[in-house]
């Protein structure tokens, strides 16, 4: 089972993304089933990673760190992804909680 690293973002927005962006992480959300969504942010690198191994129908592992002590785990499957219309580079992901 493959597991990805994500951190909560605390603000949304174009200024906030273009920052994160420039630390080589993508937006996503995390769309969880009975509780309010989550706003996450993951490195571009894990991403990378896990579109080469992992069925965009299969599910995985997704680790959310809320702070150095508190870490979440859940099972999701990509619902969604965003991608650049001339370049292919991935903009957003949306993540289904299973």
């Amino acid at each position: 089972m493959i597991q990805i690293g994500a951190k909560i973002r605390t603000s949304t927005g174009k200024v906030y993304n273009r920052r994160i962006k420039k630390r080589k992480e993508i937006p996503a959300i995390l769309h969880i089933k009975k509780n309010k969504n989550r706003l996450i942010r993951i490195q571009r690198k894990d991403i990378l990673k896990l579109e080469k191994n992992v069925n965009p129908r299969n599910f995985f592992v997704l680790q959310i760190k809320f702070s150095k002590e508190n870490l979440e785990e859940r099972n999701v499957r990509i619902q969604e992804v965003q991608r650049h219309p001339y370049t292919g580079e991935i903009i957003h992901i949306d993540f289904f909680e299973v």
